[in-house]
């Protein structure tokens, strides 16, 4: 099993369950427990759970996997419900999009297909998009002040 793979399990598990142990991750992943804890304190140092003695937590460092190991999941199931999505949205179209896996792939759709406007607060969408000619793309910031646009 790629490194990826098994860090994308051990986030996805804990995050589901709340905490797990090596021991139980090393079963589930059918590696040493010396492996699982390789990849828990590496998780660690990216902040992405709470290591403990024998085992980790997500405690309140992220209820929700990161953007970028969630990227990977159900990308099959994405892809159809960002075409399905596609069909609904007219030439020329105005389109409201916020961060997301799934919204992202939607991006990816509509930016193929050009002749749109996308309107998005999500970093992940806009350096996607930026490179499409076809695509007018306005990114929402803020300052305290109120929305800004560029």
């Amino acid at each position: 099993m790629l490194k990826a793979d098994r860090t994308a399990r051990i986030l996805a598990h804990i995050t589901e369950a709340g905490s797990a142990d090596v021991h139980e991750l090393a079963g589930l992943l059918q590696v040493s427990p010396a492996t699982v804890r390789r990849d828990l304190q590496e998780l660690h140092e990216q902040g992405l759970l709470h290591r403990t003695r024998g085992g980790a937590v997500t405690g309140a460092v992220n209820l929700e996997l990161p953007l970028r190991h969630k990227h990977g999941t159900r990308q099959a199931e994405k892809r159809r419900i960002a075409l399905a999505a596609d069909r609904l949205v007219p030439d020329g179209s105005v389109v409201g999009l916020t961060g997301g896996t799934t919204t992202s792939e939607l991006a990816r759709v509509l930016a193929e297909r050009g002749g749109i406007t996308i309107v998005t607060n999500a970093v992940n969408i806009a350096a996607d998009l930026i490179v499409r000619p076809d695509v007018r793309l306005v990114v929402g910031g803020g300052g305290g002040g109120g929305p800004e646009f560029s």
